[in-house]
């Protein structure tokens, strides 16, 4: 349990919302860059800016937390890393991660505090003590927790956990949608969701509504509560909202945690959702988990004020005032004669020379100072304002032909300003951090060659846990690895009972793990796993992507029973691999752990699992790049119906999850939900195929079917690549 206040933590989704929120007296802001963040919408900071933002933050008193929380391409690493190196130098409090690569450059930024984001999807004690063992100080909890899962998960001692208590709610559970990348080409994971669960949907034919639109959340009346389980921070969704609500959200929440709810606070609380038009519920901290879809729609909101009065009555100027886009010119006498002219903004600075010249036509000339005015009026985006800086003879004045001339110069500067501050970081990394992503990227010549490409025959079959199902397909193709999930030992045994191979289960095969080659992740050796063993490769078990504090004994008294069978387990969440390291077992990294990048792969692997998993987000090019440089073991999903979300939602009576109703969107999409485990999983009607897609350079461990959710997992295994038409999800496109 903190011994302190709960840290009351606002969004800034842009500079004025960072004024609103320290004005109105956040103890901490998050934030995001031009890129790599879970809101790319928003209007974000500049890293030009970053250092000026952060000491504007810290004046205040508040605490500066920068997300890097998204799914990181293979290309993507090295300015991941350029974004950390520049969070040190203008002292960054704290990065949000969701990738596993981040967690193999923790060493390297001593300096920097690392939290797991929400869309790392930790929702237990278990990925609590994930986050302590791999070096993250602080997780921000799933959204849909109840209040005693909280408590269960903050009593893990040495490591913070943070709790939302105001703004949007996701239909689907933390950081595991894949719906807006199926349906839309943008990805939630990636910081683009098109919210597709906001939008009509209807339900085995009735009329179109909105059955998947989340009312808003709203703890205001809960943070005594909160604070007693142990919460360290509250935390306030809304980069995407206005100045003005931001303000409105940390006041209220302030107030409360100090005052408690009085009847005016209420109706401030209230308020806050007449900017969404959304209803606001506490229901998941009660475990009470319907009736909390219905309409909404976005009302106007009101911008927030230039100044505003602090509560002593002082007006109180933005904090971060001076973090604008600024251009100077600077007309200066040339030693050489002439004037000497500099163009400079925050990452790029010109000189140029006008020599000295003779005006023939005075009433054809420009006075100095008039064209220094014309060059910082009426400014293109992204410039905010620009200065003239006249070091020589106001007086003097230069044909229009050469005016004319440092017009057209000073426009051609300031579009290359502007690619300058697209939000690229261009710094020069420690030599350290340079060679660690080169070796990271490096694969040994001694490497084994992955034995299948894609467009060959699947060697995995990922299949429901029903034990019937599971002997009809082991009866029709004995040399394919079964996958199937499982949460207790009783579940195991019933199906390996289907299976029936009749091998000695209790010794298996004891090949020892192979070193990682080429690089040497960063992790502390105490949590590596010296042991992990391939064995009883006919049947992997699987822990499920999504579990929580009442599912942990069963998945416990399963992975005892996997560790006697000599069994390797496949993890599919920190939580999951949490449990698996504590029993001992030998892992694979799923689809829940997936990976686009190469160094996220070897981090996994080094943290014990021999095989990591492609990430269903990306395309074929990226698929490309992370097979080329991962040098472990990979497994890849050519053909399935993926969990496009997974939901605690529990549907209203007429929607009959276990009958598979329908859901279908105005574009066509079509998917059914079912019960998986603790969650409802909606997954789509037809699959996705690469079965009939060549591509060499794609080469793997495994090729994984998944038959999950398959009317006939025998007859489609049997029908691959005859399948008409084939849906291709991202391979043949490139998320946005």
């Amino acid at each position: 349990m903190p011994t302190s206040r709960p840290e009351i933590l606002a969004p800034a989704g842009g500079p004025r919302a960072l004024d609103a929120a320290l004005a109105a007296g956040a103890d901490a802001v998050y934030f995001g860059l031009k890129q790599l963040n879970a809101r790319r919408g928003a209007e974000n900071f500049l890293p030009e800016t970053l250092e000026v933002t952060v000491a504007a933050i810290h004046a205040r008193g508040a605490r500066a937390y920068l997300t890097l929380n998204i799914d990181l391409s293979q290309r993507e690493l090295g300015q991941a890393a350029r974004i950390l190196e520049l969070s040190r130098r203008a002292k960054i409090d704290a990065i949000l991660i969701r990738d596993p690569a981040l967690l193999s450059l923790i060493p390297f930024f001593p300096e920097l505090e690392f939290h797991f984001s929400t869309q790392a999807g930790i929702v237990s004690s278990a990925g609590c003590a994930a986050a302590k063992t791999l070096g993250v100080r602080r997780v921000v909890l799933a959204r849909e927790l109840s209040l005693e899962e909280i408590r269960a998960a903050a009593a893990v001692p040495g490591v913070e956990v943070e709790v939302f208590v105001q703004g949007a709610l996701c239909f689907g559970v933390s950081g595991r949608c894949l719906l807006s990348s199926w349906v839309g080409g943008r990805s939630g994971n990636r910081g683009t969701c098109t919210s597709p669960c906001r939008v009509p949907w209807s339900v085995d034919g009735s009329l179109p509504g909105k059955p998947l639109s989340m009312h808003d959340l709203g703890l205001a009346g809960r943070l005594p509560e909160l604070a007693a389980a142990g919460v360290a921070a509250f935390k306030i969704e809304g980069r995407l909202k206005s100045p003005d609500w931001v303000a409105r959200a940390v006041r209220l929440h302030r107030e409360a945690l100090l005052q408690g709810l009085r009847s005016e606070l209420a109706v401030a609380a209230e308020s806050l959702g007449a900017y969404t038009g959304r209803s606001q519920t506490d229901g998941y901290l009660d475990a009470r988990r319907a009736r909390l879809t219905g309409d909404s729609g976005r009302l106007a909101a009101a911008e927030v004020p230039a100044a505003e009065e602090d509560e002593s009555g002082t007006e109180t100027r933005p904090a971060a005032a001076a973090i604008v886009r600024t251009v100077t010119v600077t007309a200066a006498p040339d030693p050489k004669g002439g004037l000497l002219w500099t163009f400079r903004t925050a990452t790029l600075t010109r000189e140029l020379r006008t020599p000295p010249q003779t005006v023939k036509h005075e009433d054809r000339s420009v006075f100095l100072t008039e064209l220094g005015g014309r060059l910082t009026s009426a400014l293109p985006k992204p410039w905010d304002q620009a200065e003239f800086v006249c070091q020589a003879d106001p007086a003097l004045r230069l044909p229009r032909s050469t005016a004319n001339q440092l017009d057209k110069d000073f426009a051609a500067f300031l579009r290359a300003a502007a690619k300058e501050s697209d939000g690229t970081v261009r710094l020069d990394l420690p030599q350290d951090i340079r060679e660690f992503l080169a070796a990271a990227a490096a694969v040994s010549p001694a490497a084994p060659v992955p034995p299948r490409t894609l467009g060959e025959p699947p060697d995995r079959a990922r299949l429901d846990p029903d034990p019937a199902q599971v002997r009809a397909f082991a009866a029709a193709f004995p040399a394919v690895t079964i996958l199937a999930e499982c949460l207790t030992a009783a579940g195991l045994d019933a199906l390996l009972a289907a299976v029936n191979p009749q091998p000695d289960l209790t010794e298996g095969a004891k090949a020892q793990r192979k070193p990682l080659s080429g690089v040497s992740v960063s992790i502390s050796p105490s949590i590596q796993n010296p042991k992990s063993k391939i064995q009883n490769s006919f049947f992997l078990p699987t822990l499920p992507a999504v579990f929580y504090e009442a599912q942990i004994p069963g998945l416990r008294s399963l992975l005892e029973r996997c560790r006697e069978l000599g069994f390797t387990v496949e993890v599919n969440s920190w939580d999951g691999w949490m449990l698996a390291k504590d029993a001992g077992v030998a892992m694979t990294a799923g689809p829940g752990l997936a990976v686009l990048n190469a160094l996220a792969a070897r981090t996994l692997h080094n943290l014990g699992c021999v095989c990591a998993t492609v990430s269903p987000e990306a395309d074929h090019g990226q698929i490309e790049d992370l097979c080329a440089a991962a040098g472990i073991p990979l497994s890849l999903a050519m053909f399935g119906r993926p969990p496009l979300m997974q939901t605690r939602v529990e549907f209203l009576p007429e929607i009959t999850v276990g009958q598979g109703a329908l859901f279908k969107d105005a574009r066509g999409g079509e998917m059914r939900p079912r019960r998986e485990g603790a969650v409802a999983v909606f997954r789509p009607v037809t699959p996705f195929d690469w079965s009939t897609q060549r591509n060499p350079q794609i080469r793997v461990a495994h090729l994984v079917a998944d038959f999950s959710a398959s009317p006939d997992p025998v007859r489609e295994f049997r029908t691959l690549a005859c399948l008409n038409p084939r849906h291709l999800f991202n391979y043949d496109r490139t998320l946005r």
